[in-house]
């Protein structure tokens, strides 16, 4: 093979007499050539060859000091955001076809965690919102590790082998799928808390009136029957005088006694008890005071009650509503935040559990064109998952991959390269030996 270094203007014992070279320059001339001629001969190197004999090897370009820091961050964050194409496939024997798979392969598995992460990374933000200052740098790490163990393991399954693969299929079974299946059910949920945050706020202000407009109208209902010890005494010391005064004839003494202890006396019969206090009522006419006045309780409270509910109806907004009628319901759950005064959850794991509900539920009953973008999300991570899944399965079951771990192949490799070596020695050895018997041979000559 031709080319364009040369060497044979540079390594002959005349050239290396002429160039008056000592016996160590000779013999690092040797080695360059024994180099050169390495690199022309193997096949791997053609394009670096081809490149040298066009002029088109140079040094690569220094890095601006603006991009040093950049730089710096992106290899060290590099490993924990991208899948290796090299963890895809072993050492023994990788052809140029699968270098070019294996990268492949390795986007499609970054690309379906990231999307995936990425979904996930909304839930994780809200849920330790709370958590200030630390909520937000903690969800970042635990992102950053998911994404981290979502490729591991895909990885995991991927480098499965004869002889390894249960591991292969644990890691599938217990760790990629799993993962995947999750993140995929999470992206609805967090896209639904990105997208449709506000429609959550008044969803859960409903909720809550209804549960505090339930909480009134129970409380209003126990007001319908009159209730507590003073009623209770009175009602019961009523009924036992009424049975015990029907049991005696109108001439018993005792007749006249009880009936005014029940009612009063014959004489006050068509008194008007109104200003009567109610511990001076006698028996009966006390029950009968107490049961008018829960009575009266009853109505005026289940007025009011008609009346709040008409009022919730005619504003028609649940939030404004609760703010004006519950406004210790409506600090506990909500905040107002920012110039432009929006409503927003004050915990966000509140807001999580809320998302969560209300994806579930239109899942569970078929409104799925009110998920909108949750379900585009949710569709495009279980699609992006499965691709990934079946595409590491079917790529670790590759001839080529498997060939790529095999142990008796990377002996033997090693022992060609190990015999190759050798004979590169050797023969460095000679042409360094030859170089110095000219230089020996000519040194005489030079000095006469």
């Amino acid at each position: 093979m031709t080319h364009s270094f040369s060497p044979q203007e540079t390594s002959t014992p005349e050239a290396i007499s002429d160039s008056g070279l000592d016996a160590e320059q000779a013999t690092e001339l040797a080695e360059a050539r024994q180099l050169i001629l390495w690199l022309e001969s193997h096949p791997n190197y053609a394009d670096l060859v081809e490149q040298a004999r066009q002029d088109r090897l140079h040094p690569p370009a220094p890095v601006p000091r603006w991009q040093r820091p950049w730089r710096w961050s992106w290899q060290r964050l590099k490993p924990l955001l991208v899948a290796k194409e090299s963890d895809l496939h072993g050492n023994a024997f990788v052809s140029n076809p699968l270098q070019g798979d294996a990268k492949i392969m390795g986007g499609i598995i970054t690309v379906s965690n990231l999307i995936n992460v990425l979904g996930t990374a909304p839930l994780l933000d809200f849920s330790l919102s709370s958590l200030v200052p630390i909520g937000r740098p903690l969800a970042i790490l635990l992102t950053v590790l998911l994404l981290k163990l979502s490729n591991d393991t895909a990885s995991a399954v991927a480098r499965g082998k004869q002889g390894s693969r249960s591991w292969a299929y644990t890691a599938a079974a217990i760790g990629y799928i799993p993962l995947s299946v999750l993140m995929s059910m999470v992206a609805g949920i967090s896209t639904e808390l990105l997208n449709n945050r506000s429609a959550l706020v008044h969803v859960q202000a409903e909720a809550l009136t209804d549960t505090r407009l339930a909480d009134q109208r129970q409380y209003v209902q126990s007001l319908e029957n009159p209730a507590g010890p003073i009623y209770q005494t009175a009602a019961d010391r009523c009924t036992e005088g009424e049975a015990a005064l029907s049991q005696l004839p109108r001439s018993n003494s005792t007749w006249n006694m009880r009936y005014v202890q029940l009612y009063g006396s014959w004489q006050e019969r068509n008194q008007n008890w109104d200003a009567v206090p109610t511990e001076q009522l006698p028996v009966c006419r006390r029950r009968d005071r107490l049961e008018e006045e829960s009575r009266d309780r009853y109505q005026a409270a289940l007025l009011k009650l008609d009346q709040t509910e008409a009022e919730r109806l005619a504003m028609n907004n649940d939030l404004l509503f609760l703010e004006q009628h519950f406004p210790n319901t409506y600090n506990q759950y909500f905040r107002v935040v920012g110039w432009e005064k929006n409503t927003e959850f004050r915990s966000g794991v509140e807001a999580v559990t809320v998302a969560s509900e209300q994806v579930i539920a239109k899942m569970l009953t078929g409104q799925w064109t009110q998920l909108g973008l949750s379900l585009f999300m949710m569709t495009l991570s279980v699609v992006s998952s499965a691709v990934a899944c079946v595409m590491v399965y079917q790529f670790s079951r590759r001839e080529d991959v498997e060939r790529s771990w095999s142990e008796a192949l990377q002996h033997a490799r090693d022992q060609w390269l190990m015999d190759r070596f050798s004979e590169l020695v050797q023969l460095q050895e000679a042409e360094r030996h030859q170089a110095l018997q000219a230089l020996d041979t000519e040194q005489p000559n030079r000095l006469n």
